[in-house]
């Protein structure tokens, strides 16, 4: 056996003897704190004095094994990754990636359709204004993991602007047979103009005796704010075989489709 295959899934042992385990209390607090304090002279004599106290907390919970909570509070961004600069020559908006823990915590539990899908729920837009500047993190809540066949991430968020923003988001997948998954996703957006957006999708993978792959992915969104509604639909179907691979898509979208809190 060469080095490699030695760390094949399909080529280990099996660990045996583990009895009576524990995941200890689950509790994960972490706290954060900050002091600033200014002292100017004025030229007529005098000092302006300023002093800023400031802080925030982050708590994690496993619930279970494989469902876990968490709460932050004030949250604090300042050792985030800055975004790439990036020069936008098309009509679309670029979509940057998350680069936020608190999001990117068990962020794939939130990911909705295939690789081509448009998204429902896009986490940058929480937190920016229409500037794309930052905006602070009062409150977010969060549960996310796996129980039996079923995955589940709740999401809920609220930002401090000239208008405070409330964000709630819900998605559910659950294993049909093994090799069928159907899903669900709501993206609610409550803010100077709200929005909410649903979908569903469902994926089926198949391989053959022969080793042929074949995959297909459907799914349908709803759109609605308070002026205009819309829907999107999609479908693809595509196989891996030797030596021959195929594959076939469908989009299409209204006028008005507008997921408030995605991108497409």
């Amino acid at each position: 056996m060469c080095i490699r295959d030695r760390f094949r899934p399909q080529n280990a042992g099996r660990l045996t003897g583990l009895n009576n385990i524990s995941q200890g209390l689950g509790l994960e607090i972490v706290g954060y704190g900050k002091t600033q304090a200014s002292k100017i002279e004025k030229d007529l004599g005098g000092y302006d004095k300023d002093a800023n106290i400031d802080g925030g907390l982050n708590i994690n919970y496993n619930l279970t094994p494989g469902l876990k909570a968490s709460v932050t509070l004030n949250t604090d961004f300042a050792e985030t990754e800055v975004d790439d600069r990036q020069i936008n020559l098309t009509r679309f908006p670029i979509r940057f990636p998350e680069k936020r823990d608190f999001f990117l915590d068990n962020s794939g539990l939130f990911v909705f359709g295939g690789k081509n899908s448009a998204l429902p729920f896009h986490s940058r837009n929480i937190g920016l204004d229409e500037n794309g500047n930052q905006l602070p993190l009062r409150v977010g809540s969060k549960i996310t993991g796996k129980f039996n066949i079923n995955e589940i991430g709740f999401l809920t968020a609220w930002v401090e602007g000239s208008t405070d923003e409330h964000f709630a988001i819900l998605r559910t997948k659950h294993q049909i047979t093994e090799n069928t998954n159907i899903g669900f996703i709501s993206s609610n957006e409550d803010s100077s103009s709200s929005s909410i957006t649903n979908g569903i999708d469902v994926s089926w993978k198949s391989i053959n005796e022969n080793g042929t792959r074949i995959n297909a992915d459907i799914w349908s969104q709803f759109s609605s704010n308070e002026t205009k509604d819309g829907e999107g639909h999609y479908f693809k179907i595509e196989s891996f075989g030797n030596p021959f691979s195929a594959s076939a898509e469908y989009m299409i979208f209204d006028k008005d489709f507008n997921p408030g809190l995605g991108y497409y």
